[in-house]
């Protein structure tokens, strides 16, 4: 059965991290991985509200990848397997990224870095010329507690 394109706003915040049992497809393929009936890999990872990582061929309707597609290419058949990652936690930041130009762009070879303790979290958005090279600065997890003073 395939599911209709469209779905009420909440089941979408709902799917905020990979669980793509809840996503519309044809089949799950592997974790944030599905078989899908869509134009692009990166239309249908946007209509979810997350980040496309990878766009696959597929062979006769099956999980099984024959080879890499762009992102935002037409899916061969309007059909292929998208992959698709939730997007950054609350809290991040593109101001804070101190990549080459400041503009949270860090391709192979140039560090993905951030200011003010806020650390780096790949986003896989292609970017000028680069794939899967965008990422954001989020807030850095508190340290731990201390452990307790002995008595």
């Amino acid at each position: 059965q395939v599911c209709p394109r469209r779905w009420a706003p909440t089941v979408r915040r709902a799917m905020d991290s990979c669980k793509e049992r809840a996503w519309p497809s044809e089949h799950v393929c592997g974790p944030c991985k599905v078989h899908v009936r869509s134009t692009s890999c990166a239309a249908y990872c946007t209509e979810l509200g997350l980040t496309v990582k990878g766009a696959w061929d597929e062979e006769m309707n099956t999980c099984t990848q024959t080879f890499e597609l762009d992102f935002h290419a037409r899916l061969p058949g309007g059909d292929g397997i998208c992959e698709c990652s939730p997007p950054p936690p609350p809290g991040c930041d593109d101001s804070q990224c101190t990549s080459t130009g400041n503009d949270c762009c860090a391709p192979a070879g140039e560090s993905a870095t951030c200011r003010y303790g806020y650390a780096a979290v790949r986003t896989f958005q292609d970017c000028f010329i680069f794939q899967r090279a965008t990422y954001t600065c989020c807030p850095s997890p508190p340290p731990p507690p201390p452990p307790p003073a002995p008595l």
